[in-house]
């Protein structure tokens, strides 16, 4: 293992890891620090402490939210000196929910303590004051490796349409079911349309939806979860947020699929190719996009879209990685 001293940083998360905290901080050689911890976060605080304390790093990226962590590292920061980096996600800027605005709004005001700030995409750059714009740097969500070791087995003339869903309150997950029953087939194909993720949060639709083409697949390990997608025809990211970034988005443009977004400022920036885009809240829109789909001509151009599309996506990265790494003095 390499040793801290050598990584020359810490990236520390609380409570969530998000799918970008990982691939980044390995690629700024930052040693991960993650905490399983709730709200109000006394243990993640003494753990964290205690680590700045020990480890004194050159270099502390956090992972926000959590509101909390950031004013610890501003506090941190004034007894050890170093650079603060913060990778501000959706929910701290534009908080939704109550318990979201408890614990975040009030510590947006210490963003100002950081020396650099991420965010993945312009459009939520806008949120951000003058003097915080000008050390923020939009540093997209890096690609996921994905090595498939266990094959998605269909029938020949089966299509496979797949929505990684976390059954959170901003999925329109009925509206495409809908959408997708409502759809027309053609005769010789057989359409399943499968639906990841604990139903056990929303119970009512699998009980009322599910069926031999609407699959609810549950929660599936890594293996699985990799092979359905890898075997999918197209992916659905789907949202009624307008500033979220789905992870669906990022591995159908990892493997070259076909995807079925919501149009949204997040998305619509990237997506400029090999992408549908629907109204979220509109099942005719929806309906509209699936039948498209289910066109083998449509999904061949749309493949082909999405793979140029993943070659300039991951050279924008690259760029702004290394353009970091040489700030960072980071070989």
């Amino acid at each position: 293992m390499v040793k801290l001293m050598e990584k020359r940083g810490l990236f520390i998360a609380w409570r969530v890891l998000s799918t970008r905290s990982k691939p980044i901080a390995r690629r700024l050689r930052f040693q991960l620090f993650f905490i399983k911890d709730r709200p109000p976060y006394f243990k993640s605080m003494i753990k964290t402490f205690m680590k700045i304390l020990k480890e004194k790093p050159k270099y502390v990226a956090i992972q926000l939210p959590q509101g909390p962590l950031l004013f610890l590292m501003a506090v941190l920061k004034k007894l050890i000196r170093f650079l603060l980096i913060a990778d501000v996600h959706t929910y701290f800027l534009i908080p939704v929910t109550l318990k979201e605005k408890l614990l975040n709004k009030p510590f947006i005001r210490y963003l100002q303590d950081c020396n650099i700030i991420f965010v993945h995409n312009y459009e939520l750059r806008k949120f951000l004051s003058v003097n915080l714009k000008k050390k923020t740097i939009v540093l997209r969500d890096p690609l996921p490796e994905i090595h498939v070791d266990r094959e998605f087995l269909k029938k020949q003339n089966e299509i496979a349409l797949v929505f990684p869903a976390s059954f959170a309150h901003d999925e329109p997950i009925e509206n495409l079911i809908k959408a997708f029953k409502q759809a027309e087939k053609p005769k010789d194909m057989i359409a399943k349309l499968y639906i990841t993720g604990n139903w056990r949060k929303q119970p009512k639709l699998r009980e009322k939806y599910s069926s031999k083409n609407v699959i609810f697949t549950g929660y599936l390990s890594k293996k699985k979860y990799l092979g359905l997608i890898n075997g999918a025809d197209a992916l659905f990211a789907l949202t009624t947020y307008q500033y979220t970034w789905q992870s669906a988005a990022t591995e159908a443009l990892a493997l070259g699929k076909p995807l079925i977004a919501s149009k949204s400022k997040a998305l619509e920036e990237v997506f400029t190719r090999g992408t549908l885009f629907v109204n979220p809240l509109d099942i005719k829109s929806i309906k509209i996009a699936i039948e498209k789909i289910l066109d083998p001509d449509i999904r061949k151009r749309l493949n082909k879209e999405m793979l140029d599309l993943r070659d300039q996506y991951q050279t924008e990265i690259n760029t702004k990685i290394r353009k970091l790494c040489e700030i960072l003095s980071i070989k």
